[in-house]
């Protein structure tokens, strides 16, 4: 053998090294090399993290649906004839005390219109020149109580079935059918409508007060 022996080649692994994450990984076991953690795999990392926090994270809040009108139309009218007939009920009390006491739930029209025929019937003592019924309820008697029945829209305003309880027992037909418009951010009582023979809505409280005030012409 010649004394300048060619130097042997070193032999070669056949598993490739290791990269990315695991060689993150050999070098975090090693202990020694701490600091030679691959700042590319750490970057690697980071975008993961972020998505897994973008979808894990707080869930969008969900849309806020508003009633629709006619539940608020329906719980308004419900509230003001619950609290009318409980007033009748204690002892004298009408439109006039109503409209005292709960003026903005009533359209200005037809408060001008009830106050001209209360304001004519007080210079007639004894004369029937007005009206001589109660136009919420359409009667001269209080029922048990009322409660609400079917909503239906008109437009921009609502007609609400009102059902009286006489006797423990519901009225067949409507005994009055409110009308009602949203005012900005309230809700107000426009017009009456009455039912004649069962019939449907025949006149209405509007009709009526113009018709009493052609008669007293």
């Amino acid at each position: 053998m010649s004394r300048f022996a060619r130097p042997r080649t070193p032999s070669r692994s056949t598993h490739p090294a290791p990269t990315g994450l695991a060689r993150t990984a050999c070098l975090l076991g090693s202990g020694r090399q701490l600091r030679l953690v691959s700042l590319r795999a750490v970057g690697a990392l980071v975008p993961a993290a972020l998505l897994v926090l973008a979808w894990g994270g707080a869930a969008p809040a969900a849309a806020i649906v508003p009633d629709p009108p006619e539940k608020a139309c329906r719980a308004f009218v419900q509230e003001f004839y619950d609290w009318y007939a409980k007033r009748s009920h204690k002892g004298a009390f009408g439109i006039e005390e109503a409209l005292k006491e709960r003026r903005r739930v009533f359209d200005a029209e037809l408060v001008r219109r009830l106050r001209e025929d209360a304001a004519a019937a007080a210079k007639a003592p004894g004369e029937i020149v007005g009206l001589d019924f109660d136009p919420v309820l359409n009667a001269q008697d209080i029922a048990e109580k009322y409660i609400v029945g079917a909503v239906r829209r008109q437009g921009v305003r609502f007609r609400v079935d009102v059902f009286g309880y006489w006797n423990g027992r519901k009225s067949p037909r409507p005994d009055v059918t409110p009308e009602v418009l949203r005012a900005g951010s309230r809700w107000v009582f426009t017009n009456f409508y009455y039912r004649r023979d069962g019939k449907q809505a025949t006149s209405n409280l509007l009709q009526v007060l113009q018709e009493l005030k052609r008669e007293r012409k």
